[in-house]
């Protein structure tokens, strides 16, 4: 909760390190927040949290599915599919 709290501080404070590897992670690294510091955070928003899924997601596995992954690429670079 505590690097939650950190990250979110700095953020807010625009001071945030120039080095963009420091603020890069990602589920399963040793930086990732466990369930518990996300429900922490989650509680301290009313449960307003909203889990999401990356659009590529669809392009790796397990959840690799082709013909999807192609009309994602094809959109890409297209506004539109962000709010998708």
């Amino acid at each position: 909760m505590k690097r939650l709290l950190a990250f979110a501080t700095s953020l807010v404070a625009g001071t945030i390190a120039a080095d963009l590897d420091s603020c890069k992670c990602l589920p399963g690294d040793a930086c990732w927040p466990s369930t518990a510091e996300w429900s922490q955070l989650n509680a301290t928003v009313g449960g307003r949290l909203i889990a999401t899924v990356p659009l590529g997601q669809v392009c790796h596995d397990p959840s690799y599915n082709a013909s999807v992954c192609n009309y994602v690429k094809a959109q890409w670079n297209d506004a539109a599919i962000q709010s998708v």
